[in-house]
């Protein structure tokens, strides 16, 4: 269910059947909505912050190729 004033931008995905996007709400472009969200709430996805989480190493290419 979508509430009144809510706004969804391309590339959200919503799930479930007893889905409720609450009022005033704001879904991110490429999120995925597995749960309800309440009213006046904003979701998004940062990429930053979920490449922070993994416990991986990375190593930069060498400066010059």
């Amino acid at each position: 269910t979508i509430e009144d004033d809510v706004t969804i931008f391309s590339g959200a995905t919503i799930l479930g059947g007893k889905t409720v996007i609450g009022a005033h709400s704001v879904i991110g472009a490429n999120t995925w909505v597995t749960e309800s969200v309440p009213p006046n709430t904003r979701v998004s996805y940062s990429a930053y912050h979920a490449r922070s989480t993994q416990k991986v190493e990375t190593q930069r290419p060498p400066k010059g190729g």
